[in-house]
């Protein structure tokens, strides 16, 4: 009897190691059938407070937009890529048109390159943009009309110029508006400032959209 119960319950390990060495197996030729298919993970990120302003994403000090590109297939030890930008909206977008060749980008297996802001400077020329919506107002004023936007880079190789990049991930999304200024409460409209040897002026003012996060 015991014999018999000791063989039943060995068949029922084996049965269940054989179970999970299967899901094992599926899984793992999953994630390598991904990393094949898109190899370079792309992570976009926003910095608030948000901005319609488009050149303060790639420009100054510290620009709103950080770009990074991550290659995961380990038999590839370097990638020769190049970007291509979409920024839209329900009403408004620019791209970067395939016959523009934007700088190639060199990514290493397994290591992290954030694009530096003079490399992203290519991809806001006005030549290199293809433009949908009021074109003639962007270009005046530099200004995304106000909406919700979605910023996307997409990864390509450059021999091959196959998509190396996930088109369904690696972007961010903002509500983008410009707001009202601040309103001024000192100096009082129309008051006229008298002459004083010590030249100080005191201004305040009232932040208005408080509760947005486009505010600055």
């Amino acid at each position: 009897m015991g014999n018999s119960t000791d063989f039943r319950n060995h068949k029922r390990i084996i049965r269940l190691f054989s179970t999970a060495l299967l899901l094992f197996c599926l899984t793992g030729f999953q994630s390598f059938g991904q990393v094949t298919t898109y190899p370079v993970q792309v992570t976009t990120q926003l910095i608030p407070p948000y901005t319609p302003y488009l050149p303060s994403y790639y420009s100054g000090i510290m620009g709103k937009l950080r770009v990074t590109l991550l290659n995961l297939d380990m038999q590839q030890p370097m990638l020769n890529v190049y970007l291509r930008m979409r920024i839209t909206s329900s009403m408004f977008s620019i791209t970067t048109p395939d016959e523009v060749f934007t700088p190639n980008i060199q990514i290493p297996a397994g290591m992290p390159v954030t694009i530096s802001l003079s490399d992203l400077l290519p991809y806001f020329r006005q030549e290199n943009m293809r433009i949908s919506g009021n074109r003639s107002q962007f270009l005046q004023t530099q200004m995304l009309p106000d909406n919700f936007y979605r910023f996307h880079f997409e990864v390509y190789d450059v021999a091959t110029r196959r998509l190396l990049s996930n088109p369904r991930m690696g972007f961010a999304q903002a509500m983008i508006t410009a707001g009202d200024p601040p309103k001024l409460n000192l100096p009082e409209k129309g008051k006229v400032i008298t002459d004083s040897p010590i030249p100080n002026i005191f201004f305040t003012w009232t932040a208005r959209h408080m509760t947005s996060v486009a505010a600055a």
